[in-house]
Formats: C-alpha cells, structure tokens, sequence
C-alpha cells in the first residue's frame, strides 16, 4: 500500500501534515516492487459466460488508454501483471504494444478464472526494471500461432508460442521448396495482425499454386501413443471467408499428414465442415457448420475418441457426434500445412488452398471444454465488454479548507472542503 502526505490549508498560517489512506478496492492490494510507480485494476467478468472455473486461461487483455504512453520502454518491457493480491506475478506475453497511443494486447494466464465471481488482475507500468515475459500456454497447447508475422520465407517465421517447437515458414520449406508467390500476405486481423491466404484453390490431386504455412516435423503432436487419450485434440482459431466463392467445396483450412499417409487430421469444405481422422471415410464430421459468413467467426474443432467429438462456433456448440471410440487417432510426427491440405505420397503437394483471412490458431493435446469455447469467443470477440479498467495507481488526493481560520478548533463534522483526485474514481465515498 502506498500513502502519500499532503497538506491541509485551514489558514494562509496555518498548516496541518495528513496522511489521505486511499481505501478505495482498487488501490488498497499490496504493491508489485517500488521500481514501477503505476498500475491499473483490471476487471474480467467473464464469470457471466461460464458454468465452472477455468484454469490457467489465457486471458485477452486488449484496450488503448492514454496513461500507458507512461511506459519507460517503449516496447512494453516494464509492463508486468500481477494476481488480485498485486505482487503475485502472472505469466504474460505482449502481442502488440504502441507507447504513441497507449494500445496494449496481451496475453495473461489467469491461474483461476471464476464461474461465480469477478476474477481481478492488476497491470503495472511506468517502471525503471524491466519484467521477462514467461509461458501463457498450458502444457497441453502443441502449437500457437499468432500469426502476426510478415512471410519472407525464413524458416521458422512463423513463431510456436507454445514453446513445443512447431515453427511455420510462409511458402514452404523442407519437404515443400520455397515458393515465394505462396507465401500468405499479413493484415490486420481480428486480434493485430493476421494472415490473408489469397489461392487460387486448385483441386484434384494436382499441386497448386496458392498461399500457405508449412511445418516440417512436428514434434509433440496429438496421436496415437496407444491409449485412446492420446488422440484427444482441440483445434481453435478464427477465420474470414467470404460467402460469395464458386468453389468454396473445394477450400481446406489446413491439413496433417504423418507415416507416409495424408489427411491424418485434415478440416475440409470451408462452407460445410468436414474434419477427416486418420484417412477415415466418411469423415468423422460431414457437418452442416458453415465459416463462409463474411466477417470473423470464432472455430473449435474438439476430437474426442473416447467420447463425443464437437465443433464450436463463435462459442456455442453446433454440431456433435458420437461413437468415435474406435478411430486410431492421427500419428505422430509428420507435416502440417495451414491454409490447404496435403495431397499425394511420396511428400509432398499442396492444394486445396484456402481463400480468406485466419488468426489466432492454436492445436491443443486436450478435450477442451464448452465454457473454454465460450470464454474464448467472449473475450476475444469483444474484450472491452468483458474487461473494466480501473484508474491510474496510486491515486493522490489534494483537500482544501474552506472554513476555519488560524486557532480554531473544530469540534463538529460541519468543516466543508474540496477534494481534488489525480484521477477519475467512482464508488469513493466520504467514509472512504
């Protein structure tokens, strides 16, 4: 807790030193380290879309707000978030950060995200240290990308925040040579950045010639190790397609092939999603799900071999089907492709190439949940209806006397004042 003195002016004489405790909630939780001198109480109320408690979630924390160009480093390196108690700090990582506008996006593994309560975390800034970020993404996630890369080509451009390893490359690399006219075009997306894959669509077996992401050798990837769990996978990322395309049938958002087999786990037809296991024919999925709607929609595919396997949209379950306990479930090891799929052995062709904008994807080892899906598409639809941002801390406070003169006593609450605030407060009261 931080307290500052101020001075209370009952005369031009006279002059009494207070303390002015500030025990407003929002500064009243331990302070971080002295090296940073502001913060903000950050509000999730993402309680209001969940059933149960979440854990360890990578929250969106994503807002602009002038008090952040405070920042000492101008790329957001003394930004540091804490717990609800204000020392205890979370894992984050810094997509963006602009010290110009005070724009942050970020991600925060928040250890507990409450079902029945408002979950509080605190931002710090202003600091004369500098904070590393650490891991937001359980131990389940296999591949994170943000996709807020410009494709050159260079290996392994495509950063796996996950820390598996499983790096992308724009136009290929490895099994695939380089193309540099398939190489996916950055846009702003719907988190930052994201990627526009532009075709063609070339269908039939033949190699195409439109854009794409490869991943040569995936290591740690969902499959079969033996035991039906082993197969769980969960898929999320979002996506903008156009409705108008002639052969929208023909577009594949992204494919796996491993021990010489192609479509392991492949999700095809863009306007009706089919997802492939294994080769399995029919597809475990011929779904009626249609991602053709124009704008940005919010995808979580969920394979579960040992239940019920689900397909989410925009937070809410749309398709489901049972008795999947008998599929083998994806290999290991092999190539991924994003923005089409993998045709043909020996390796490798690309085609079936997507048309539109992706962002966001991530490949978990794991059945994530229907309150994962709906906490996801929340907070990353529309973070400012989920999240309150406090005011600045610590907050100052100036009182002026406008009664009494020098030896005077006051002997009632009747002495008048003005208080004056360093920043916006709401619920403070005069017992405060």
């Amino acid at each position: 807790m931080k307290f500052r003195l101020f001075i209370l002016l009952l005369a031009p004489i006279l002059t009494i030193p207070i303390f002015i405790p500030i025990l407003d909630d929002a500064f009243t939780a331990d302070w971080y380290n002295n090296s940073w001198e502001q913060r903000k109480k950050i509000t999730t109320s993402l309680n209001t879309v969940i059933s149960s408690d979440l854990t360890d979630f990578p929250a969106l924390i994503s807002f602009t707000d002038s008090d952040l160009t405070q920042t000492t480093e101008s790329d957001g390196t003394d930004i540091v978030f804490t717990a609800s108690d204000g020392t205890t700090e979370l894992a984050y990582e810094i997509e963006r950060f602009d010290q110009s506008t005070g724009e942050v996006i970020a991600w925060v593994k928040i250890p507990t995200v409450s079902a029945s309560d408002n979950t509080d975390i605190y931002l710090y800034y202003k600091g004369t240290a500098t904070s590393s970020s650490s891991s937001v993404w359980d131990s389940s996630y296999k591949l994170v990308w943000h996709l807020n890369q410009t494709s050159t080509g260079t290996v392994r451009e495509f950063s796996d925040v996950s820390d598996t390893g499983n790096d992308g490359t724009g136009g290929g690399t490895g099994d695939m040579t380089q193309d540099e006219d398939r190489r996916p075009t950055r846009v702003e997306a719907k988190i930052g950045y994201g990627q526009s894959f532009d075709g063609p669509t070339q269908s039939g077996g033949s190699e195409g010639s439109g854009d794409f992401i490869w991943s040569q050798d995936v290591s740690n990837w969902p499959g079969n190790n033996g035991s039906t769990s082993d197969n769980d996978t969960t898929v999320e990322f979002w996506a903008k397609i156009d409705d108008d395309h002639a052969n929208e049938n023909d577009m594949d958002f992204f494919g796996y092939r491993a021990g010489g087999k192609d479509n392991e786990f492949t999700l095809f037809k863009v306007a009706s999603l089919n997802l492939v296991v294994r080769g399995q024919v029919p597809a475990l999925f011929d779904s009626d799900v249609d991602a053709t709607t124009s704008d940005w929609t919010h995808l979580m595919i969920v394979y579960d071999p040992g239940g019920t396997s689900k397909i989410y949209q925009d937070g809410e379950l749309a398709e489901q089907v049972d008795g999947t306990s008998g599929n083998k479930g994806q290999r290991h090891n092999g190539e991924f492709v994003l923005g089409g799929d993998i045709d043909d052995g020996p390796c490798c062709k690309v085609n079936n190439e997507l048309q539109g904008d992706l962002d966001e994807f991530r490949v978990s080892n794991t059945v994530r949940s229907a309150d994962w899906a709906a906490a996801s598409y929340a907070n990353q639809n529309d973070p400012s209806s989920f999240l309150t941002i406090g005011p600045e801390g610590p907050l100052t406070v100036t009182i002026t006397s406008s009664s009494g003169s020098s030896g005077d006593t006051v002997t009632s609450s009747t002495l008048s004042y003005t208080a004056t605030f360093s920043s916006t407060v709401s619920d403070f009261t005069i017992g405060d």
